[in-house]
């Protein structure tokens, strides 16, 4: 058996291979330019790892075809990610939506316990950034 790690999400300069993720980028961008220096970073990062932005995102028109081919020669397909693990289930749902559901390798950062603004900490204060 082969064993195919493929990375869900693209960055910006990569072209996207399972996900296009770029809308749902843009419209944290578009959120976090309303702050400024570190804390737009911090809100920019938050806003992309929304669950509720996941909708917005596509899936590459190429992809399934590529994974069920790559499958039918042996090859067992794992996905990781960057995504924080409190997206685990919205973007599970949204792969089995889009056919693609396939084990997929998130990260686990952060407490899950809530910030003082009552959101979920995923650990984004821990990206560090220069002002």
């Amino acid at each position: 058996m082969i064993l195919i790690l493929l990375e869900l999400d693209s960055n910006e300069s990569a072209q996207p291979l399972v996900v296009n993720s770029r809308e749902r980028s843009r419209l944290a961008h578009e959120y976090a330019n309303h702050f400024t220096g570190r804390h737009r970073n911090n809100i920019f990062y938050r806003r992309l790892f929304d669950s509720d932005l996941v909708k917005h995102d596509t899936p590459e028109p190429q992809a399934r075809e590529l994974i069920e081919h790559l499958e039918t020669r042996g090859a067992r397909i794992i996905y990781l990610t960057s995504r924080p693990h409190t997206m685990k289930n919205t973007t599970e749902q949204w792969l089995s939506e889009h056919h693609l559901l396939r084990p997929c390798v998130f990260k686990y950062y952060g407490t899950d316990e809530k910030d003082p603004d009552g959101q979920i900490d995923t650990g984004d204060r821990f990206m560090k950034t220069s002002a």
